[in-house]
Order: C-alpha cells, then sequence, then structure tokens
C-alpha cells in the first residue's frame, strides 16, 4: 500500500480530489498541490488536491497535458477516477517529488475542447431522439471522437430511420444556429426523482450534477460541456443500428 492511500484511509477520504473541470470547462491552466503517487497496472500517477483533468468515464476520454512541479514538467497520458481520488498517470520517475509540494497543471485545450464538443453533441442528438421518437430513451453514450454513439432502451416505431435521420439532423442545426445555452447545476434526490426517465438513485444528503440545453430536458452528467451550442459547427446522422432491443444512433459534430 502506498503512503498515499494508508494516509486516505486513516483519514476516511479527507483527501478527495476537488474536481475544478465541473465548474469550467474552459479552464485550461490552475495550480494545485501534491497529494501523494503511487502505482499500479497501468502505471505510476499523481494525485492532487484539485484538478483541471477530466479522469476517463461517462463515455468520454480523459484530458492529457502536463504537470509542473519543483521545475519539471511531467507528462499526463491518461488520467482515472479511484474511489474519491483522480489518479494522472505519468511517463517520468515519481522518486523525487513530496507531499504538499505546490504544482502547476495544463490540459492539451484542442483535445479539451474537442471532447467537450463530442459529448455535448450526444446530450444534443439524445434530446432530441427522445422528443421526436418518444419511445426512445438514452441509456448509454460513447463521446470518443472515432465513432461517437448514443444507445436508446426500445425500437424505433414512430418514424423510420431515414425519417428520423433527416428530422433529427436538421432540429440539431436549427438549435446550432439558434446557439441555445448549455448548463450545468447541482439537484438534491427530490428534484432528480422529479426528473423524466431518470433512474439514478441518490444517498440522503447527495447531489447530483445536472447538465440541460436550452429546451431540453436535464439530465445527469459528470463531463465536460459546453457553454453554447453555437461552439458546434456541423452536426449529422452517421448511422442508425438495432441491436438486440435497443437503437443505437451514430453520430459526427465539428
Amino acid at each position: 500500500m502506498t503512503e498515499l492511500m494508508a494516509s486516505e484511509e486513516q483519514n476516511k477520504r479527507k483527501s478527495d480530489t476537488t474536481l475544478l473541470y465541473l465548474y469550467d470547462t474552459y479552464n485550461f491552466e490552475a495550480e494545485s498541490k501534491l497529494l501523494g503517487s503511487g502505482t499500479d497496472a497501468k502505471g505510476s500517477f499523481l494525485v492532487l488536491e484539485e484538478t483541471i483533468f477530466y479522469p476517463q468515464g461517462g463515455g468520454q476520454p480523459s484530458d492529457v497535458g502536463t504537470i509542473e512541479i519543483d521545475c519539471q514538467i511531467l507528462t499526463v497520458y491518461f488520467v482515472s477516477f479511484n474511489n474519491g481520488l483522480v489518479q494522472h498517470y505519468v511517463k517520468e520517475n515519481l522518486d523525487s517529488f513530496k507531499s504538499g509540494s505546490s504544482c502547476r497543471m495544463k490540459i492539451e485545450k484542442e483535445r479539451r475542447l474537442k471532447n467537450a464538443i463530442s459529448h455535448t453533441g450526444g446530450h444534443l442528438l439524445a434530446a432530441i431522439v427522445e422528443k421526436l421518437a418518444p419511445e426512445l430513451i438514452g441509456v448509454k453514450g460513447h463521446h470518443f471522437p472515432e465513432g461517437p454513439y448514443v444507445e436508446f432502451k426500445g425500437k424505433l416505431t414512430s418514424l423510420n430511420a431515414n425519417e428520423l435521420t433527416e428530422k433529427v439532423s436538421q432540429l440539431a442545426n436549427d438549435n446550432i444556429k439558434e446557439n441555445r445555452m448549455v448548463t450545468a447545476r447541482e439537484v438534491d434526490s427530490f428534484e432528480l426523482k422529479n426528473m423524466r426517465n431518470i433512474e439514478l438513485q441518490l444517498q440522503e444528503g447527495k447531489k447530483a450534477r445536472v447538465v440541460q440545453i436550452e429546451g431540453y430536458d436535464p439530465v445527469p452528467c459528470g463531463g465536460t460541456h459546453l457553454k453554447n451550442l453555437g461552439e458546434i459547427k456541423n452536426f449529422n446522422i452517421r448511422k442508425i443500428q438495432f441491436p438486440k432491443e435497443n437503437t443505437k444512433i451514430g453520430y459526427a459534430c465539428s
């Protein structure tokens, strides 16, 4: 067990990483402090007091970038979330760094924005499809650059695939031209319970983050999103498939 994990266990998760990316997608550089380091099957990692790095999950790839400590720049090639801690995997040796050291984070701006565009586009797709074809309920999103898609529970019956493709593409691009706002906020269990098509259960006293595109229902999400749809330049449907009892819709946006 690493020093970091032993300390975390003793303090009952007092060292949870503060997730700065939840509050500002466009925060590409920030200061933090080193809580500790460790090693697992993926490699050597750093844990910071707070982070702007998005850890892979929720259908979205992690941020990459650099962390500077004691005038040494470390390359962050992968980020994951583990039991309340964000683990920043780096290529360099970590033996010389001490807990409490100040550090400077810098994420790759182009990758962050590309991921935010793809993730926001996936939410737009899901919102429009559920409006046009209410028999479908979004259950899974894959927002990686290679082949993003949203999978829906249910079979498409109210429209055929060609009609849905045309209507969704038209409405999505209309919403983009209207530059609709995208907002995020925290809700309690009561508000969450009253949202449409939401099955997430919260522990007592906990809150959930929801993301909402202007004119559509909010949905729980911990990803990075755009401020408005006008940052998406183009949206189109790539293909529609019907795996088992579901409907899977591939999309592309830039």
